[in-house]
């Protein structure tokens, strides 16, 4: 899997789960957003659909920066797996901690 397409799908990863989420929370939760947006100190004017939107924009970075990562890892290990069995050798066999002394 190329970084291209492992960029595409963790982002499309994070644009579904926070739309998921933001629309939970626009209908579960608008009244504590809009008491929230109505308590902003003076001079800043901040509506319910604002915070939606940052929320929207966070969550699906947060997301996608974590499925992103999680995809590399996992091409990493196949790529190493590949090499080991092409150039011959087999695999080492998995390490377990028994985690006691």
């Amino acid at each position: 899997m190329s970084a291209k397409s492992r960029f595409t799908n963790s982002m499309l990863t994070g644009v579904l789960a926070s739309a998921a989420l933001t629309m939970y929370e626009a209908t579960k939760r608008h009244a504590v957003f809009a008491a929230a947006a109505a308590k902003q100190p003076a001079g800043q004017h901040v509506t319910a659909s604002v915070i939606l939107a940052a929320g929207f924009a966070g969550t699906t970075l947060a997301v996608a920066l974590v499925v992103f990562i999680l995809l590399t890892l996992r091409a990493g290990r196949r790529a190493r797996k590949a090499r080991q069995v092409t150039a011959g050798r087999q695999p080492a066999p998995a390490r377990r901690y028994g985690g006691g002394w």
